[in-house]
Formats: C-alpha cells, structure tokens, sequence
C-alpha cells in the first residue's frame, strides 16, 4: 500500500504531469519524474528539429523549384541569344551582301550608260555615214550627168570644127 502522496504522484505522472513531488519524496519517483522530464525534452527538441527540419525541407524545396525555373528561364534565353546572334549574323552577310550587288548594279548601269552612248555615236555616224554616202551617190550621178553633158559638148565642139 502506497501512501496516498506517493499514488496521486504516480497517476499524475501516468497522465504526463512533469512538475508534481510530494514530500517527503521516493528516489523512484524521484528517478521517474527525470526520465519523463528527459523524455519531455528530448520530444520536444525532436519535435522542434522535425518542424525545423520540414520547414528547412519545404524551403529547400521551393529553392530548388525556383533554381530551376531560373535555370530553364535562363537556357531559353541563351537559345534566344543564339538565335538573334544567327539572325544577326544573317542580317550583316545580306548587308555586305546587298551593299555588294547595289556596287555591282551602279557598275552595269554604268556601262549601260557607256554602250548605250556607244550606240547613240554609232547610230549617228551610221546616219551620218547613210546621209554621206547618199550625198556621195547624188554627186556621182550629178557628177555622171555632167561628163555626159561635158561628152556632149566635146562631141558638139568636134562636130563644129569639122564643119569648119
């Protein structure tokens, strides 16, 4: 039989109760009240180093989501880089290509112009040359006109001095 200190000490700690002793006290209840104040404790500092360790575990988590959504945020961009680069690229060989072919089109006009002046000039002298031999043609015949009226007149003269 327990003295009743003793019982309701034992059914306090039976409940959880940590901070109940009743003089004078029994080293074993002694000894049971500092396991279940150790075993409180260490719970506790267990409890306190899951909720610390899962709130660390859920930033941790939402660290890494971000990492990578900044990762994969940042590979597209590079891909975007690259592809302007290429598009760049691009535009600056179509520019020299374009500065290249507008040099090359002021060259053709260019002689272009030059044959076309060639022809102009050979389409005149041509029309000169058609106009000069035309003039040479009509002097010729003028020219034939006149040994044949000069012929005439040698005949005539002949003519005349055989008469007299």
């Amino acid at each position: 039989a327990r003295a009743p200190a003793e019982q309701s000490a034992i059914e306090g700690y039976e409940t959880g109760m940590t901070d109940f002793l009743a003089k004078p006290f029994n080293s074993d209840i002694l000894r049971r009240k500092v396991q279940i104040a150790i075993k409180v404790k260490e719970d506790a500092a267990m409890g306190a180093s899951m909720v610390v360790m899962k709130e660390a575990s859920q930033k941790l988590k939402e660290t890494q989501r971000r990492y990578d959504a900044l990762e994969e945020e940042a590979r597209k961009m590079s891909e975007q880089v690259k592809e302007l680069q290429k598009k760049e690229e691009a535009g600056s060989k179509a520019e020299t290509r374009a500065a290249k072919a507008e040099v090359k089109v002021e060259e053709l006009e260019k002689r272009l112009e030059e044959l076309r002046a060639q022809e102009r000039n050979s389409f005149e002298k041509a029309t000169l040359a058609d106009g000069a031999q035309a003039k040479l043609e009509k002097m010729d015949a003028q020219a034939g006109r006149e040994r044949e009226r000069a012929d005439e007149a040698e005949r005539k003269l002949r003519e005349l001095q055989l008469e007299v």
